[in-house]
């Protein structure tokens, strides 16, 4: 039933544009009335179509009529209604005597009669004067109608004095409808002006639904929706969530003229505080509540500020450390905060109204107390007292407090209270006494440790020194002024200090103790131990440098002489090793060259024999020279001395260079190869003709143990601080027990010495020393699959700093060997 009633409405219900009520319910009946009349015209039309007897003209006729009153159905809904009402009246009119002397029969008088509908019509919608027009227009013409065709007897039948009639009444009830329209008129404007004027919102709200009838401009401030945006929205849905019980309550017990309180959401999303009053109304004729709405936010806030204020003071006031007293003029205690009664065991029930200076934890004596009833006078009077005290706590303990008294005046410059506020320096003098203490530690040290101690300013010159560092550097201390410290600093570790000092002054720490060479004012050199640091004051500014020196010059003698023993002995033990390790393998190659040259003259006489030797002969050379190459290098590696021509090295770039190397041979065609670099922005600091040739042997290693028709695969990744370089290939793999020792000198397993009878044993352990020399790794393992995976792990360089210094454990990305 309601859907109907809403359909109806939207097809009665003129433009929104017409606010008067009593205009919009006249023109809504209008309309529903050339509603009716073009449906029930449309419906003649439709069956005049489909019946065939009928004339054409006739059918026209209808279905002409039907648009008409379409058209002017629309029209109905409009500003221009009075349009459409002329329109329908006079054609109406001319409808009806059209019918009278076309279709009827001359008896049929009663036809005219329907002309009182239009004049109805008329007075209902029109003004007055055009009500009369027609009025008389219609019986005019009725009289007109008369005179041409007297047989009608139109005038006798009373047809003109009817009309009359009707338009007489119809203008009566016109007037006086009008005339309570006018009173409903000014009572409405009086209304919206009141609207209007009132700064509080008013919302008007329908008894049976809730729903918003009407609103004032004040409640678009409030809320900031307009009143076309409120109008028949529900007022819970601008309510505050937690508010929503107490409105549904105040609803539900129809709580009248009582005030309250409710937080509203605005449009823009921010909280409203109001003081709500709801009223019953008749509005419409219709009962209705009226709901009041005063913007309280302001004083809201004021409040909450109050609060906030009053909160802030009591947190400051109970909460605060600092011991706080508040007395009237006379002395007589009228608060302590919580930290008095904390610290002297006091309760308020045995405070309050005692005179201050009644309270012997700190009025212990007679003139203590006669010197505290002094001061608070003199504090009434307008000074400010600032003195220390000595309390006794609850404990017994002797407390040191700062006093300051101060009385609090009104507008009249008349005291009002004295507040007294103590702060506890029991600490500070107990960590004053302690400095004190620490400083006589300090200056015994400072002037008998066996140790050198210096004190430099930021800038290198020297405040200070013990005896001690007189007697090491051959100074004085009156002549402190002539030297810096760096004067003492052996020339070529002096860029090295400046460097630390640097280093400490950013804020940085030295772990370990940095050994020095230095020298005597004499010029005499000595090592030192030194540890440095950087002062601070107490704003975290550094203030001067202290360091202290240790003379170790007959240590570093004696530790040298030990490693040098040392050196010398190990020396002897890698040449012993390294002479057992190259005389074995140089003696296969050796004797079978000896055989080769002791049959070499016995089938010289024999072309094929005798080449048969020398092809042995140059194959046990080359690879004494290749065993001679790999101890040489070997050799140099080892040294600490080695020079390497450190540059960036693109690894992606490295790769290719390898790769070139190998693609020329005609054994690269023999394997499936593939090279790939994740990376190819990846740069790592080296030698890169070093590291081309530890990849050179890996890869060099893959195609000598690698079934011909298998893959190999050499890529490189980054992970983290560190690329990877993999050469991966297939095969029977390297056995679990050869793993631990493939890289050590001159090792070869058992399956490699059947299969590669030239090599040297050298090869893996040349890439690792290269490895190891770039602070890098090699691991090996045999995958599942079987063949075998070599990774190199090299620190991975950055424009601003070093890589981490220790490599993770293990391989990076193991999965990968399963692919």
């Amino acid at each position: 039933m309601i859907q109907w009633q809403q359909v109806w409405e939207k097809i009665t219900s003129p433009v929104a544009t017409i606010e008067s009520k009593y205009e919009q319910e006249r023109i809504a009946l209008y309309s529903a009335l050339l509603f009716i009349l073009t449906c029930l015209f449309i419906v003649i039309a439709i069956i005049l179509i489909i019946i065939p007897m009928h004339a054409l003209i006739f059918k026209a006729s209808f279905s002409i009529v039907a648009v008409c009153y379409g058209l002017l159905y629309i029209l109905s809904r409009t500003a221009h209604y009075r349009w459409s009402a002329r329109i329908w009246v006079w054609l109406t009119v001319i409808t009806i005597v059209y019918s009278f002397l076309y279709l009827a029969s001359p008896n049929s008088r009663y036809v005219l009669n329907f002309i009182n509908i239009p004049i109805m019509i008329a007075g209902f919608l029109l003004s007055r004067r055009e009500t009369i027009v027609i009025i008389l227009s219609v019986v005019l013409g009725v009289i007109l109608i008369e005179v041409l065709h007297p047989q009608y007897d139109l005038i006798l039948s009373g047809v003109p004095l009817l009309i009359a009639v009707v338009g007489s009444l119809t203008l009566a009830v016109t007037a006086i409808t009008e005339r309570y329209y006018h009173q409903s008129v000014d009572n409405e404007a009086r209304y919206r002006n009141l609207m209007q004027a009132n700064f509080e919102a008013i919302i008007v709200i329908d008894k049976d639904d809730a729903r918003i009838l009407d609103a004032n401009p004040a409640m678009e401030t409030i809320l900031g929706y307009s009143r076309a945006e409120v109008l028949n929205c529900i007022p819970m849905d601008y309510v505050y969530p937690e508010d929503k019980a107490k409105v549904q309550s105040v609803w539900d017990n129809n709580t009248q003229e009582a005030v309250q309180e409710i937080r509203l959401i605005h449009k823009q999303g921010y909280t409203v505080y109001t003081e709500a009053t709801m009223r019953p109304y008749t509005f419409l004729n219709e009962p209705a509540f009226v709901l009041t709405l005063l913007d309280i936010s302001d004083r809201k806030q004021v409040e909450t500020l109050m609060i906030e204020s009053e909160k802030r003071f009591r947190a400051i006031f109970n909460e605060s450390s600092t011991y706080f007293s508040i007395l009237d003029t006379s002395g007589r205690v009228l608060e302590f905060n919580q930290s008095v009664y904390d610290k002297f065991g006091l309760n308020s029930s045995d405070s309050l109204g005692r005179y201050i200076w009644e309270f012997e934890y700190w009025a212990y004596s007679d003139s203590l107390k006669t010197r505290t009833k002094e001061l608070v006078q003199e504090v009434v009077s307008g000074r400010e007292i600032r003195r220390e005290i000595i309390a006794t706590d609850k404990d017994g303990n002797t407390t040191f407090i700062v006093l300051s008294m101060k009385a609090v005046i009104n507008a009249e410059n008349i005291p009002q209270m004295v507040i007294l506020e103590g702060h506890d320096t029991t600490a500070y003098n107990v960590a004053d006494a302690k400095r004190t203490e620490l400083e006589q530690r300090y200056q015994a040290i400072f002037e008998h440790t066996t140790d050198a101690v210096f004190i430099i300013d930021m800038n290198g010159k020297f405040i200070s020194i013990n005896k001690r560092a007189e007697d090491m550097l051959l100074i004085s201390s009156d002549n402190l002024a002539d030297y810096e410290m760096l004067d003492f600093i052996a020339p070529e570790e002096r860029e090295q200090s400046n460097a630390t000092v640097e280093y400490l002054v950013g804020g940085g720490t030295v772990s370990h103790v940095p050994e020095r060479k230095m020298q005597r004012s004499n010029g005499e050199m000595f090592y030192g131990e030194t540890v440095g640091m950087i002062v601070k004051g107490t704003h975290d500014n550094s203030r001067y440098i202290q360091s202290m020196v240790r003379d170790i010059t007959e240590r570093k003698r004696q530790e040298k002489v030990r490693f040098d023993s040392a050196l010398q002995h190990e020396r002897t033990q890698l040449l012993t090793h390294f002479i057992e390790n190259a005389s074995h393998y140089f003696r296969t190659p050796i004797t079978n060259m000896k055989t080769r040259l002791y049959l070499l003259p016995r089938v010289a006489d024999k072309p094929e024999k005798r080449d048969e030797q020398v092809e042995v002969l140059n194959i046990e050379l080359e690879r004494l020279q290749n065993l001679l190459d790999d101890l040489l290098t070997v050799l140099r590696l080892q040294k600490d001395d080695t020079e390497y021509s450190l540059t960036k090295v693109p690894v992606s770039q490295l790769l290719i260079e390898v790769q070139q190397s190998f693609a020329g041979r005609s054994a690269y065609e023999n394997f499936h190869w593939t090279w790939q670099s994740d990376d190819i922005e990846a740069i790592v600091i080296g030698d890169k003709g070093r590291l081309g040739d530890a990849i050179f042997n890996l890869v060099e290693n893959a195609m000598a143990y690698t079934p011909i028709g298998e893959s190999i695969v050499v890529r490189s990744f980054v992970q983290q601080d560190y690329v990877a370089i993999d050469v991966i290939n297939s095969g029977e793999g390297i056995k679990e027990d050869d793993l631990p020792y493939i890289f050590d000198d001159f090792y070869r397993g058992q399956d490699a010495m059947a299969q590669d009878s030239a090599s040297t044993g050298l090869g893996l352990t040349i890439t690792k020393m290269i490895v190891e020399r770039h602070q890098g790794r090699i691991s090996v393992m045999t995958p599942e699959a079987g063949g075998a995976h070599f990774q190199i792990l090299l620190p991975l360089h950055t424009e601003w700093h070093q890589t981490a210094s220790k490599l993770p454990d293990g391989f990076l990305f193991p999965q990968i060997v399963s692919e």
